[in-house]
């Protein structure tokens, strides 16, 4: 199985989709389960690419320092928070659903991942995208 560091989009889709409640986005919340999402992508890297440790990032995304791309996440955090009725939208929904199973697959090379906070947020995400898809696809039941 190989691994990578996934895309900055795909981390703040899963953090704006798992920190949305029937009251809105809860965009500190958002930021805060987006650093869980990096933090165990990188030491699924390290686990799986003990070479890379340390440079986890840069190896995947040769222009970026760590900090540019929690930048870049942290921007596109805002950005979709900035346009609330964005997570009712069918085409964040699908994404979030399937940017759920891209980041499983890319970060489960740790022991712990299955019982970790960040498969718990990716979990919410997508459950939060499938029950969302749900009232938009005719003849689902939620």
């Amino acid at each position: 199985m190989s691994a990578y560091i996934v895309n900055t989009r795909t981390i703040a889709l899963l953090a704006i989709a798992s920190a949305t409640e029937w009251t809105g986005i809860k965009r500190k919340q958002a930021y805060i389960n987006a650093n869980t999402l990096i933090l165990a992508n990188i030491k699924s890297i390290a686990t799986r690419y003990p070479d890379m440790k340390g440079k986890e990032i840069e190896s995947f995304f040769p222009d970026w320092t760590q900090s540019a791309y929690r930048r870049e996440v942290k921007d596109h955090i805002d950005a979709m928070a900035d346009g609330p009725d964005l997570v009712k939208t069918k085409e964040f929904l699908i994404d979030v659903a399937r940017g759920a199973a891209d980041y499983d697959y890319q970060t489960c090379e740790f022991d712990s991942y299955p019982s970790s906070k960040a498969n718990l947020i990716q979990l919410n995400a997508a459950a939060y995208a499938g029950y969302k898809l749900a009232d938009l696809v005719e003849g689902v039941a939620a």
